[in-house]
């Protein structure tokens, strides 16, 4: 199988479980969100990782997972713009670069298929 560049990483709960406190005010609903993505359930999970976002604005984890899970759901490249940018404000310096290059790709693939 050819890799696509412009294909998210399926494997969005490594790379914030990481990062997210062991509890929180929206620690449940970005939990559940990220049970349904890991299912494969990705159009689900969005409407949790939003409500994660509601329950704390301060999660750059749950901005991130938003636009993955967006990407992954329906392609749904230019909604995810802005969740990656709220969450590149948020985060700390370290973790940005990953939130960058998927933000790269984002533009990348737009602009290809404009």
């Amino acid at each position: 199988m050819r890799h696509d560049p412009f294909s998210p990483r399926r494997d969005v709960d490594e790379r914030v479980r990481h990062c997210l406190a062991v509890s929180g005010p929206g620690y449940d609903s970005f939990n559940r969100g990220l049970s349904l993505f890991n299912q494969g359930r990705f159009a689900e999970s969005v409407e949790h990782f939003e409500d994660a976002t509601r329950r704390d604005p301060s999660s750059p984890e749950a901005y991130f997972s938003i636009s993955v899970a967006l990407i992954s759901a329906q392609s749904r490249w230019r909604d995810a713009i802005q969740p990656l940018r709220t969450a590149f404000r948020l985060s700390p310096r370290q973790s940005r670069q990953e939130i960058m290059n998927l933000l790269v790709d984002v533009m990348f693939a737009l602009a290809i298929r404009s």
